[in-house]
């Protein structure tokens, strides 16, 4: 396992989101190891800090490089870790739009 991604889409600093998905890492970590497997390294993408990078590319499609390098560490990673606060029963604008933007078939396999 290369690395292990955690997307947060909370708008907090810290968030509800960002605490949850540290958990749920370190959760995985613990159970990897208890397993005899490597653990990966764990990066972390917190979305509210791609807003603009993210409604600049929905509206040019052209990605920034700060949003091509968050699109590339989602695409090599080995696993996905994803986590959005729910505002009126959904998630949120940031965590659709994100993975929305993201090419057809990144996730597969994670």
């Amino acid at each position: 396992m290369s690395h292990l991604v955690v997307i947060t889409a909370g708008m907090g600093s810290p968030s509800s989101s960002r605490l949850l998905g540290d958990r749920l890492a370190d959760a995985t970590l613990t159970a990897l190891g208890a397993a005899g497997q490597q653990a990966p390294e764990v990066r972390v993408l917190e979305l509210r800090d791609l807003a603009v990078e993210l409604a600049t590319y929905y509206t040019s499609h052209v990605p920034s490089t700060k949003l091509q390098e968050a699109f590339d560490l989602v695409g090599t990673a080995s696993g996905v870790i994803a986590v959005s606060p729910v505002l009126n029963a959904g998630v949120n604008g940031l965590f659709k739009l994100f993975f929305d933007l993201l090419d057809e078939g990144v996730l597969k396999g994670r």
